[in-house]
């Protein structure tokens, strides 16, 4: 396995945080980088002892993960509800919808009433190819003993937000099913696989998933016109 860390604090501070908070995660673990940040900007502020400092970040470390959490990054198009943290509040939570099971997360009308028109303002088609690229799955699916059909799926333990507006953007019409601990949306319907092929193609019938296989270098759309658009 690879990896790559960067713990500079200063690199911290002048690149990585100014990307994030330009381009708002929109998965939990936007989650997980609120209260990265906090913590950072809290170890650099020069007010505060070092005990202040370090009870400040247990604090913040102790805040647990709830199911009913939404990126702030879907306040642009979510009417009525603030999902603005602060440095107080590094991390919000709508407490006000009733999601005490899954199935309620599923029929919460902040998420159903959501429209494909606003939804494309924060999710452009270059986040949902590398999201894909992570998360998605092409594969096929025997149906009977001579039958094979194509499929696509996603699945997420959280994030049913998420996973409800590729559903919109994508023409799926399938309904994404509550696995208990995880969401999956899936599809092997003809007409749904049909799109998110014409979706994800070049003109020269390549893909855009870099895993696959590597953009075309000429004749159809380029790698940086076809990343940097957004949905059209």
């Amino acid at each position: 396995m690879i990896s790559y860390k960067v713990r500079d604090k200063k690199s911290l501070l002048n690149v990585i945080i100014p990307i994030f908070d330009k381009y708002p995660l929109l998965t939990s673990k936007r989650f997980n980088y609120l209260k990265f940040k906090t913590c950072l900007l809290i170890s650099e502020d020069t007010n505060l002892s070092q005990m202040d400092k370090l009870n400040k970040i247990n604090d913040i470390k102790n805040i647990k993960l709830m199911d009913n959490y939404i990126s702030d990054a879907w306040d642009l198009i979510i009417k009525n509800v603030n999902l603005k943290p602060s440095l107080e509040n590094p991390v919000v939570f709508i407490e006000d919808i009733n999601y005490n099971t899954r199935q309620n997360m599923m029929q919460s009308s902040i998420i159903t009433t959501l429209k494909t028109e606003d939804i494309e303002k924060i999710m452009t088609k270059s986040w949902l190819i590398g999201f894909i690229e992570a998360e998605g799955s092409f594969f096929l699916t025997q149906k009977s003993f001579n039958k094979l059909v194509h499929t696509f799926g996603i699945t997420q333990k959280l994030d049913y937000i998420v996973l409800y507006s590729i559903k919109l953007l994508l023409n799926i019409n399938n309904t994404i099913k509550n696995r208990n601990t995880y969401f999956k949306l899936e599809t092997t319907n003809s007409k749904n696989i049909e799109n998110i092929m014409k979706m994800f193609m070049y003109s020269n019938y390549t893909t855009v998933f870099l895993g696959s296989h590597p953009p075309p270098s000429g004749g159809g759309m380029g790698q940086q016109s076809r990343y940097e658009k957004f949905w059209i």
